[in-house]
This record gives structure tokens, sequence and C-alpha cells, in this order.
């Protein structure tokens, strides 16, 4: 009799300890499936890359200005030959070194100061051609006295003297731009002065100016990528915005001189000018700035 009471002990102990353990091993495999399911559609989803938001492009113009080169000339330097035959041309040469008025309606005053002064610059050099700042002064005269010839002349050799400057290559590509009248030399000087300068923003503007006259066709397509480059070199300058903005508006392209005055903008938002370009440029009949 015990011993039937005891068997059926255990026998109830096992049931419950079986019926346990089943609970257990489906709650397991519950769970197991479960992970492997969240798995399975978290790989089968698609990733979406994050979307930019208007104002994180806003004044960033790396997207547009990575992939923009300017045909730059290549590093050069004159043997000492070439030095020596160029500073006896300069030194011997009457146009370079006499101080000659060939402006109209400059005051007497203002002739008898600057003779002068060129007076001064022409002896320096005599004593010592490598003086650049005395060659930049005699340079500058001519240039104020309508002496064009005179003035190319001194620019070319401070070329020669200093091949890595950028003051007589910038100076030598507005004289060829707007006095002497060689776009082809204008654009040859400018260019390099980049090349030696690439902060020079002026430079960039003036060639960015003979490319949009339109004398070579194939260069003036070139125009925006002249400030573009500009931008590359030197990232959120307004000035060089605020230019593409004026001429994409010139050239009827609407959107992306809205796009590059609201840049300008963005980088100097009390710029009133700027703004009502913006302005009349929503409404549709943007023409504010020259």
């Amino acid at each position: 009799m015990l011993r039937k009471y005891y068997v059926r002990i255990v026998r109830k102990v096992m049931q419950q300890s079986l019926t346990k353990h089943l609970v257990t091993l489906v709650v397991a495999l519950v769970i197991v499936v479960g992970v492997v399911v969240l798995l399975q559609k978290k790989i089968a989803e698609p990733k979406i890359a994050p979307t930019e938001t208007p104002n994180e492009t806003i004044g960033n113009t790396a997207s547009t200005t990575e992939n923009i080169e300017l045909p730059l000339p290549e590093d050069s330097a004159p043997t000492a030959e070439e030095v020596i035959e160029a500073t006896d041309r300069v030194l011997y040469n009457t146009n370079v070194l006499t101080f000659t008025v060939k402006k109209q309606g400059i005051p007497a005053d203002r002739v008898a100061e600057w003779r002068l002064q060129f007076k001064q610059a022409a002896a320096l050099v005599r004593a010592d051609a490598n003086n650049f700042n005395a060659w930049k002064v005699l340079g500058a005269l001519h240039k104020a006295v309508g002496n064009y010839e005179g003035a190319r002349d001194v620019w070319e050799y401070m070329g020669i003297i200093r091949p890595e400057n950028s003051i007589s290559f910038g100076n030598l590509g507005d004289l060829y731009m707007g006095f002497l009248v060689d776009f082809p030399k204008a654009e040859e000087n400018l260019l390099r002065a980049i090349k030696n300068e690439p902060e020079g923003i002026t430079y960039y503007r003036n060639l960015h100016t003979l490319y949009a006259s339109g004398y070579d066709q194939v260069k003036k397509e070139r125009a925006d990528d002249v400030l573009l480059a500009g931008l590359k070199a030197n990232p959120g300058v307004v000035d060089l915005m605020t230019l593409l903005g004026s001429y994409y508006r010139d050239e009827g392209d609407r959107e992306k001189a809205l796009e590059w005055f609201k840049r300008a903008l963005a980088g100097d938002p009390g710029n009133e000018a700027v703004r009502q370009e913006i302005e009349f440029l929503e409404k549709g009949s943007g023409t504010f700035l020259d």
C-alpha cells in the first residue's frame, strides 16, 4: 500500500517536472524564432541615406567646386643668362627710365609730385636692378601718366626677376585687357597671377570679366568656372558668390542666380543689396545688382 503511494508521488513529480521542461523549451524556441525573424527583417530593410536640408547646403560650395580646374601654367624660372640679358635691355630702355606724361588732364602739381617719385625710384633701380619695390613704383607711375608701354616693360621685367610674384602678372593682365588690348596675353598673365597667388580675389574677378566679355566663345562658356575655381581656393568669399549670382542672372539662369545670391546672403546676412536681388528674382524680375 505504501509502495503504491510512493509510486504515485514519483509519477506526479515526474509529470510536473516534464511539464516545466516542456514549457521552458517552448518559450526558448519562441524567443529564438523571434530573434531570427527580427534579424532577417533588419537585413532586408533598404539603407536610406540621410537627406540634406536646404539650410545645410547654403554656403557650402564644396559640392559645386570640387571638380573645377583652371588651365594654370607650369612652374618656370629664367636662367641666369636670361636675367642678365633682360636687365641690360630694361636699363638701356629709355621708355622705361624716362618719365613721359601721355595722359591729358592730370593736375600740374600731381605731375610734379609723380616726377619726383619717378626720379627717386629710377635712381634706386640704376643702383640695384634687383630692387623689386622700386620697380613697382616705376610701373605704377608709368600707368598713371598713360605710358602703358613703359608700364608693360617694367612689369615684364619684374616677372623675370621675381617669377613667383603675382603683382606684376596681375597688373599685366589688367593692362592687356583694358589698355593695350591683347586678350590672349591678358589671359596668360592673369592665369600666372592666380597660379602664384590663389588667394588673389581680384585676379579671378578680372579673368572672369575677360571670359564673360565673349572675346572667345569657348572661353565665355568657362566664365563661371573661373569664379567657382576662386571659391574652391577661397571658400566662402561673398564677393565671388555675389558675382556668380549676377553672372547667372544676366545669362538668364534664374535658379542658379538665386542659389548663389542666397549663399552670399548666408555669408553676409546684412547685405541689403543681395537681399533685394533675391526678392526681385523670386518675383521673376531681378535686375537689382550690376
